[in-house]
């Protein structure tokens, strides 16, 4: 679904360039189906080397740790605002 929805963008925008990054990146089967997609729909693709393929999984986990350690806790009625203005 990943890469059908990046090709199809990359033809509704005129995108001639993409690059696949993060956690996901490290996926080796989409990293395959990327680069099949790209090369038939003649797209540039920038992946990086697997060992930079990484998500922020553990920097959170460590934020988090450090502010258990300050007994710094939401309440547990807080929510997620995914839009909020800052």
């Amino acid at each position: 679904m990943l890469v059908q929805k990046t090709i199809r963008a990359s033809k509704h925008f005129g995108v001639k360039d993409i690059a696949v990054a993060g956690g996901v990146s490290a996926n080796s089967h989409l990293r395959s189906e990327m680069k099949k997609a790209a090369g038939l729909n003649e797209l540039q693709l920038f992946i990086p080397k697997f060992e930079y393929c990484t998500d922020n999984g553990a920097m959170i986990a460590e934020v988090g740790y450090r502010k258990c350690l300050q007994s710094m806790f939401s309440p547990i009625n807080v929510t997620a605002i995914a839009n909020l203005e800052l």
